[in-house]
C-alpha cells in the first residue's frame, strides 16, 4: 500500500498556522513547529507545493532539477 501524500490534517493546520503571520513571513521558531507537524522534510514540501498550485500559500521552496527541494527562508 502506497503512503498518500496529500494530508488535509496537515493542511489545515499549515494555514492555521501561517495565518497567524499573514502578510508576513513566518519566523525560525514557526517554521520548526511546522517541520515537526509535517515528520518528514519530504512530507511537508509535498504539502506546501501543493497547497501553493493553488495560490494558498507561497511556500519559499525550490524544486530542484534531481526531484529534490531548496527551502529560500527570509525573515
Amino acid at each position: 500500500m502506497t503512503e498518500t501524500k496529500i494530508d488535509r490534517l496537515l493542511q489545515k493546520n499549515l494555514l492555521v498556522l501561517l495565518g497567524r503571520f499573514y502578510p508576513n513571513p513566518i519566523d525560525q521558531e514557526t517554521f520548526s513547529e511546522i517541520s515537526r507537524l509535517a515528520q518528514t522534510p519530504h512530507k511537508l514540501a509535498q504539502n506546501l507545493f501543493y497547497l501553493q498550485e493553488y495560490n494558498l500559500v507561497n511556500s519559499g521552496l525550490l524544486p530542484t532539477s534531481d526531484g529534490s527541494f531548496l527551502f529560500d527562508y527570509k525573515e
